[in-house]
């Protein structure tokens, strides 16, 4: 966290707050890596040049845009890597239906898609790989036209701390799993269409009819939900859903002693 103004009147006017105590330290000049003016709040994206980050290993850039792909010294991995995320959409989730400009029915508007590329990294801070996500941009979208209701509830930090107390006292084994490019799997209700990026082409198309929730969308959570809620309630018939927290499921119910959750 960068303030304006110094702790020490011989320091530069900037600190940096050490989430492990909270301590706040002042940093020498040299230390402090600022971005050139031209990258400031404001200026597109397509008009700021890359610029090597400390925190990437030596010849790993980060774009911001498919423009800037294509002036990084790592473009063929990064071009790899957002061929890779369009055929991921295209042919496995089968979320986007490749189409040309003349054939979206006449009247309907086109909602925009945005290109993030991230690196990720290992522990040692080396490269793991270079991760290309294409999302919808979801600020145009019009309710009751493109979408409708998009509340979807999420877990409490209680209910699973409740359920890590069970199994522990139970001696039951916990297991979790993940769910890859999980809105990917939840079928959309209407009928949207959209635009590749700038720059991006599939098949010589630039348009597609959106099957699939993807990420980006208001009502994507409210989908996902209704999905996975279908799926748990559907995979056993005696499966239920708790009345006050709708994100647990358990199967049947067990008569328990007080000794059962705190033996002596």
């Amino acid at each position: 966290m960068i303030c304006g103004r110094a702790i020490a009147p011989h320091a530069q006017p900037y600190c940096v707050v050490l989430l492990t105590n909270f301590t706040i330290m002042d940093l020498p000049a040299g230390n402090v890596q600022f971005p050139p003016a031209h990258t400031c709040l404001g200026v597109k994206a397509e008009e700021t040049p890359i610029v090597q980050s400390s925190l990437l290993p030596e010849g790993v850039t980060e774009p911001k845009s498919h423009s800037q792909v294509l002036t990084s010294p790592d473009c063929a991995e990064w071009l790899d890597s957002i061929q890779d995320e369009l055929e991921a959409l295209v042919q496995i989730k089968k979320a986007l239906l490749m189409m040309d400009e003349e054939d979206v029915p006449a009247g309907v508007k086109l909602l925009d898609m945005s290109l993030v590329l991230k690196v990720k990294l290992d522990k040692h801070r080396q490269l793991l790989k270079r991760k290309s996500r294409i999302c919808v941009r979801g600020n145009k979208q019009e309710y009751g036209v493109d979408y409708y209701d998009t509340f979807a509830p999420c877990t409490q930090l209680s209910s699973v701390r409740i359920v890590i107390t069970l199994a522990l006292n139970l001696g039951l084994v916990v297991y979790h799993m993940d769910v890859d490019t999980a809105f990917l799997n939840s079928v959309l209700e209407e009928d949207l269409y959209l635009s590749l990026p700038q720059g991006l082409v599939y098949g010589g198309h630039r348009c597609a009819k959106l099957l699939k929730a993807m990420y980006g969308l208001k009502q994507a959570g409210r989908e996902w939900f209704d999905t996975s809620d279908a799926f748990i309630m559907g995979y056993d018939s005696r499966m239920q859903r708790s009345d006050v927290e709708p994100c647990l499921y358990f199967i049947g119910v067990m008569p328990l002693s007080r000794s059962s959750f705190w033996p002596t």
